[in-house]
């Protein structure tokens, strides 16, 4: 099978990205993760503002071609308002789609969040690059392209922060390019007294390749439920778990925010492919 990248445009994207100043974010402490369902997730074929939830969130679209795609938008406080100033013409929003609003306003889809700052989270990690849609095809050995792979049995699991075998896509499960190695590994060990209160733990190793844990036992509920913050995005560990400490706070964001980038990348991927 052949592939065709514009490796030039690749680059010059890149370079781009690299000259755009960046964003200080800061999330509020007080708000639990409420689970987001594929409503929050909307695909718009028309310009009424009534298309759009009044709530903070993302405006985009994807920006498809013959092997890659590209997510361009923003984050706002208020979805509704910013597409309706947005397809209304004449506003400097339209830059960040590159592209002429006339053209895509068919395409835009919006994803919703608890605050704009988690969404903004989103726009920094996974907008304005471009990634294959096949990335196995494209990936090998010595690139290892951007996706978490991960390795799901019943009562273990191993997640990959790169590439692991020419045929990745057969053997493990592609999560995409949920965050930074070294600093999800850390992060990963630092969590591990707290996942002891929550459930026995028989395997854990943390590195900057990989990440390995098993549970002591068969069919634990809470350790599916941390299974599941990484196959779906659906269950985040509560605010609970962690001490009201400085790093009790960064921890439980950190896994919040890997599950919502876990399941704005599984609609992406829907959409993507449909």
């Amino acid at each position: 099978m052949s592939v065709n990248i514009d490796f030039d445009f690749l680059a010059q994207e890149t370079l781009a990205l690299k000259n755009q100043p960046e964003t200080s974010t800061e999330l509020s402490f007080d708000r639990y993760f409420e689970d987001l369902h594929e409503e929050n997730f909307i695909a718009c074929h028309d310009s009424e503002e009534s298309s759009f939830p009044e709530a903070p969130g993302l405006l985009f679209y994807i920006e498809k071609g013959a092997n890659t795609f590209c997510l361009r938008g923003i984050s706002t406080d208020d979805i509704a308002y910013t597409a309706n100033e947005l397809i209304s013409g004449g506003s400097k929003l339209e830059r960040k789609f590159k592209a002429d609003i006339n053209e895509i306003k068919d395409q835009l889809m919006s994803f919703v969040t608890e605050e704009e700052a988690e969404a903004q989270v989103l726009i920094d990690l996974v907008f304005n690059r471009r990634f294959p849609i096949q990335e196995d095809v494209l990936c090998n050995i010595s690139d290892p392209g951007f996706s978490w792979w991960m390795k799901n049995e019943e009562d273990s699991f191993s997640i990959y922060f790169q590439s692991h075998g020419i045929e990745r896509a057969k053997n493990f499960l592609r999560l995409g390019p949920l965050g930074e190695s070294v600093l999800s590994s850390r992060r990963l060990s630092d969590a591990l007294p707290y996942l002891r209160d929550s459930f026995s733990i028989n395997e854990f190793s943390s590195n900057r390749k990989s990440f390995t844990i098993s549970s002591a036992r068969a069919n634990c509920e809470d350790f599916k439920a941390f299974q599941d913050i990484f196959v779906t995005g659906a269950k985040p560990l509560s605010r609970e778990m962690f001490p009201m400490s400085t790093k009790g706070l960064t921890l439980y964001l950190f896994f919040k925010e890997l599950a919502l980038t876990r399941r704005f990348l599984l609609l992406v991927e829907s959409q993507v492919h449909s």
